[in-house]
């Protein structure tokens, strides 16, 4: 089976990638010259897409067309026939669309002066502050009063009715990373909701603390006089038309639908939402069935969201699943070291900066290199490396290549080469002699760097890939939505699943009585390859990734992946504005439950961010959307009822910008209130100082409903007595790795094996939580499809008769890895009395990675890194 990929950004390339992990060949389709798309112009982002543009080039099974558009599609599911705009057809049997965002462009205003030197865009910024620019990142002469201006083409009818969801925190991201090159710059941002949550919600207040000035505004114009920049703009909290001078405007540009999605949907018959996106259930299935789109296509997303679609697109379009390519029987090195050295070129940008042909005389010289091959681009590396170890090579040594960026891309393709994997080493001559150095001496070091690269594969021995053995059942924890979603995404693999829920029924948070939560415990409960225990509570896990053990009711249940979906309970507000004690006081969750009956109220209130946004608990990021939902629901059934939302920002971010718009359409009344100065509730009145009209309001509800935050304090705690993890139990799981950990790794958990999905992860909306019940049960079946699982083969190695037993390493070790043993250390008679010796020794286990955090701590020297041993780092050393 091919899957086709139309669409070579972020979500095109993970969705790619995620299908050659299980075996399924696919071939990528980019409009441009190159991969990457608008991920590629972010300053901080370009570091983490980068491994993953040389992974795919590298792949056997991705094949990546470029420069080229799609113009017709034919066929159903499982025989689609796509016609590309060079006349090439490709037979597919899904399709996966990825083909972006189109950035919101603000010339077509001519109020915000874009001709302007010093008026960027968001994305023109970028490059301005990236430490690449001309400038190193630093601002051009003359600008030390800057201002971002927010929703430039997002919330605006004329432009884009909905929220873009990205521009509050990437515009924050930006100030970060001017005020760390430019630290005396003054920053103002004007603004009208801020929607972000958690994590992101506490940067953006330490960037107030360091004196970013935040206001809350409208902004009608830029007016330029004399080249110097003036921004009007109407304060809404003080009620006033005011001016501020600056010196540079960035315009925080929101995100519209790409200009191939409507063609694309035209081609295929796909329905679009009346915004233009394409319209998905499940966060990525399209109204065509074996069509499925992911990131940017279907709605304005976050970058970790569009790689979690891309995970769940490509696990829905493959499966039938596909068996893993096999690995080539590796060559055992026999005789003297025989080096194949492979110069990276970058298409020819190296010899600009060192003399190739010197390297080259040099490299030959040295004893042991057999050959010298020059590669200029990474697509041909493969064929190379494959045609030296053919020709004899028994040791690769690669320069131009980064450590951190390409090692393990390299292991892979000497592995498939037929060559062991640690057989190889990397010069680093781009980043560590080219681009530091004039170029004679760059070329010195450069002839230096492979020198000691040389002498120290020299010394290497090839190390032994233990394979794991792979129990192919999966564990799943928690049965809400995420976790019941992501049993059957595993299930539907042909791979067995325990479902543990500590409640007594399946459901989770929303309860049985939600419409989409009773069609799928209806799914889970007749599928017969998931196990349910239901009131159950797991005492214990063991094991490592493929090999998993866990003790629930004295049963011992046997594992090779694990899903967690411990999910999230609501924030009791037991004590405040009197609930618990008035009647009138319910929660949003009361409050949808009694909707179904209907309830009869003439007077409505809701106070938002009721137990969140407090101190350390940031926002829930739901709380708006629920509140607005239920407000337009109330407003449906009986529209004389009086709705009011209580609020500091309304978050309805994305899509459900929609439900803000439609409900102060149908007379919703919003009123805002300071953070200082919260609502208050006293004799059935509630009084809140609206900043709007800057004046007291009382209003008698007959009904109060109080918006509660998420907590998941009591499931983080559990985590880590079971996995023996560390984290904080006051914060969700995004906010304790961050963005830069979960960007392109967004369900996976700590540990080699374990996933994470739902709420226990990051508040989201139920079609948010589905997909990544998807991605991670994509996760899951993409591992456990396995025969058995490669384990890190440099690991450490403890000597045990040296080894004294002190401990030291068992607590360090950051994966758990090491445990003392009892080890017999001679058994002997001695006076005619038989003695056995016994004495306590590290033993490094199966969790091993091969950190070499032990091996440097050890005070015995009793542990060695296979990878690093003495005799090759002193080979180099010697050389200096």
């Amino acid at each position: 089976m091919t899957v086709c990929v139309i669409g070579g950004g972020i979500s095109g390339i993970m969705a790619a990638l995620a299908l050659s992990r299980r075996g399924t060949e696919t071939v990528l389709i980019e409009s441009g010259e190159t991969l990457g798309g608008h991920m590629a112009e972010i300053a901080d982002c370009i570091s983490g897409l980068e491994p993953k543009l040389i992974e795919v080039e590298a792949d056997p099974l991705i094949e990546v067309i470029t420069g080229v558009t799609v113009e017709k599609i034919d066929g159903s599911r499982g025989n689609f026939t796509l016609t590309l705009s060079g006349g090439r057809t490709i037979n597919a049997s899904s399709i996966i669309l990825a083909t972006g965002y189109t950035p919101f462009d603000p010339s077509v205003w001519s109020r915000y002066h874009l001709e302007h030197p010093n008026v960027y865009t968001s994305l023109e910024f970028e490059r301005v502050i990236s430490l690449s620019s001309p400038t190193g990142g630093r601002l051009p002469d003359g600008i030390r009063r800057i201002g971002f201006i927010q929703c430039i083409g997002s919330r605006d009818p004329r432009a884009n009715p909905l929220c873009s969801s990205v521009c509050c925190m990437y515009t924050a991201n930006e100030i970060k990373t001017l005020k760390a090159r430019n630290p005396d710059v003054e920053v103002y941002v004007f603004f009208m909701d801020i929607r972000v949550a958690g994590r992101d919600e506490r940067t953006i207040d330490k960037l107030k603390r360091e004196g970013v000035t935040y206001i809350r505004s409208r902004v009608p114009e830029v007016i330029t006089d004399d080249g110097k920049l003036t921004v009007r703009y109407e304060d809404t909290g003080a009620g006033e038309l005011k001016s501020l001078d600056l010196d540079a405007v960035v315009l925080a540009i929101g995100l519209l639908p790409s200009g191939s999605t409507r063609k694309l949907a035209e081609l295929a018959g796909l329905e679009l939402t009346e915004e233009g996106y394409i319209k998905v259930s499940d966060g990525v299935r399209t109204s065509v069935d074996g069509i499925y789109a992911c990131g940017c296509v279907a709605a304005p997303v976050r970058i970790s969201d569009a790689v979690v679609q891309a995970e769940a697109a490509a696990s829905l379009a493959s499966e039938d699943g596909s068996p893993p390519p096999e690995m080539p029987e590796l060559i055992e090195p026999e005789g003297e070291p025989a080096i194949g050295l492979i110069i990276f070129t970058d298409n020819g940008t190296l010899g600009s900066y060192i003399d190739l042909e010197k390297v080259r005389e040099a490299a030959l010289a040295i004893d042991g290199v057999i050959q010298v091959k020059e590669v200029p681009s990474l697509s041909g590396l493969e064929a190379e490396i494959a045609s030296l170890v053919k020709d004899g090579s028994n040791r690769i040594v690669v320069a131009g290549l980064s450590h951190r960026k390409h090692e393990e891309m390299v292991r892979d393709v000497v592995e498939r080469a037929g060559l062991n994997r640690y057989l190889v080493e990397i010069a680093n001559i781009r980043e560590h002699a080219a681009w530091v150095h004039p170029p004679d001496e760059a070329t010195r070091k450069s002839i230096d760097l492979i020198r000691m690269a040389i002498a120290k594969v020299r010394e290497v021995s090839p190390l032994k890939v233990e394979l794991l053995p792979v129990t192919r059942r999966a564990l799943v924890i928690g049965g809400g939505v995420a976790g019941m979603r992501a049993s059957l995404e595993i299930a539907s693999h042909g791979i067995g699943v325990y479902l543990i829920e500590r409640e007594e029924k399946l459901g989770g948070m929303l309860g049985e009585s939600n419409e989409i939560v009773a069609d799928l415990i209806k799914q889970v409960e007749s599928n017969e390859l998931i196990q349910v225990m239901t009131g159950a509570e797991i005492d214990r896990i063991e094991g490592y990734i493929g090999n998993f053990s866990c003790t629930i009711r004295d049963e011992k249940l046997e594992a090779g992946a694990i899903v967690i979906a411990t999910g999230a309970k609501r924030f009791e507000p037991a004590g405040l504005y009197s609930y618990g004690d008035d009647p009138k006081v319910i929660t949003q969750a009361e409050l949808t439950r009694r909707l179904e009956t209907g309830i009869d109220a003439g007077t409505v209130a809701m106070i938002q961010c009721v137990g969140s946004r407090d101190g350390e608990r940031g926002c829930s990021r739901v709380c708006c959307i629920e509140a607005v939902s239920n407000a337009l629901a109330i407003k449906e059934k009986n529209p004389d009822t009086e709705v009011f939302i209580l609020h500091k920002d309304i978050r309805t971010y994305g899509i459900y910008e929609k439900l803000y718009r439609d409900a102060r359409s149908k007379g919703v009344i919003f009123l805002r209130f300071d953070e200082d100065k919260p609502p208050k509730y006293e004799n059935g009145i509630v009084t809140v100082f609206d900043t709007l009209l800057g004046d007291e309001i009382q209003i008698r509800p007959d009904l109060l409903v109080l918006s509660t935050g998420l907590d998941v304090a009591d499931r983080m705690q559990k985590i880590n007595e079971l996995l023996g993890t560390d984290l904080p139990t006051d914060k969700f799981y995004a906010e304790v790795k961050g963005e830069s950990h979960l960007r392109l790794n967004p369900v996976d958990f700590e540990i080699d094996g374990t996933f994470i999905a739902g709420a226990i992860k990051l508040p989201k909306m139920v079609d948010e939580v589905i997909a990544e019940g998807i991605a991670a049960g994509g996760r899951v079946c993409s591992l456990l499809q396995q025969e058995a699982i490669p384990r890190e083969g440099a690991v450490a190695l403890v000597d045990e008769e040296i080894c004294s037993g002190c401990g030291i390493c068992v607590q360090i070790c950051p994966f758990g890895a090491i445990e003392l043993v009892q080890s017999l250390v001679e058994e002997r008679v001695t006076y005619g009395w038989p003695i056995t010796e016994i004495k306590e020794v590290a033993h490094v286990t199966k969790l091993c990675r091969g950190c070499g955090t032990c091996a440097s701590l050890c005070p015995s020297s009793a542990i060695r890194h296979q990878f690093f041993e003495d005799v090759g780092i002193l080979s180099q050393l010697e050389l200096i």
